[in-house]
């Protein structure tokens, strides 16, 4: 099974002779990468990733250096979405726009370098949310998707990736620090570090799986049903509210249900 899955895979990569992978540091696109460079070589595949306030500096580091250890060349651009309105208003259509804004940059630096094509990580699972960033893919003739274009779920991505011998397999997954926000609140540059400050300090305890949801003074916290009992107790629950006030908020609140993908989307139900 997993050697027909990834034989697929390669199948759609090797219809190009140049590729930029639009790179974010997860377990997606970190094996979009690895087998792009195992079907093309490294001289005909580039990382691009981007780096704005909707990715913490700690996130951008640690998926550079996974990129180098690939052996990829990697690309930075810099984006300021802060600045379109229809994304910092924060609406709930604001993943089509940010999405759009992104892949036009990534796209614009893989047609001036002579790449056949991009490819994105987006994955069948995703389907199954509300993600209207998708929608934004398809208006570009150079995106591809291949696992959504091979049926790839995310569970067989990480079988894949483990297979592969990539590091960050069973990495937790990383939403941009967009997704903590209720929408119709504005995203903010000092909002947006305040939750990536939380996050960070959160994780140096040992917790994997983390969301810092921000609601104003308020700072709800999720975290992985599994990790959930390890953190009841008064010890680990003042760790985290000491950690978590000084970023920039009043008070720490504990989500009982735990992490779940797009708990924001919810309201939207």
């Amino acid at each position: 099974m997993i050697t027909s899955t990834l034989n697929r895979l390669r199948q759609k990569i090797e219809m190009f002779k140049r590729v930029a992978v639009a790179y974010s540091g997860g377990v997606d696109s970190t094996l979009l990468l690895k087998i792009a460079l195992d079907c093309l070589g490294k001289p005909n595949v580039l990382a691009v990733m981007v780096s704005s306030p909707l990715v913490s500096q700690t996130e951008l580091d640690e998926s550079a250096e996974i990129a180098a250890n690939l052996g990829s060349d990697l690309r930075v651009i810099k984006a300021a979405p802060l600045q379109i309105e229809k994304i910092a208003r924060n609406q709930r259509d604001r993943c089509f726009f940010c999405k759009e804004y992104l892949l036009g940059l990534i796209t614009d630096l893989a047609s001036v370098e002579g790449y056949e094509a991009v490819v994105e990580g987006s994955n069948v699972s995703d389907i199954d949310d509300y993600r209207p960033g998708m929608e934004a893919v398809r208006k570009f003739d150079l995106v591809r998707s291949p696992f959504i274009e091979c049926g790839v779920t995310k569970m067989e991505i990480r079988t894949l990736a483990r297979s592969l011998s990539l590091d960050n397999w069973n990495k937790p997954s990383q939403a941009c620090l967009a997704s903590r926000f209720p929408y119709g609140t504005r995203l903010e540059a000092d909002s947006l570090a305040k939750v990536a400050a939380a996050e960070h300090l959160i994780k140096q305890m040992g917790i994997k799986q983390i969301r810092v949801r921000y609601h104003g003074d308020l700072a709800r916290i999720e975290i992985s049903p599994k990790e959930l009992p390890a953190i009841l107790n008064k010890i680990s629950l003042s760790k985290i509210a000491d950690a978590v006030k000084p970023c920039g908020f009043t008070y720490v609140a504990l989500d009982l249900d735990g992490y779940r993908p797009g708990s924001m989307n919810e309201a939207l139900r």
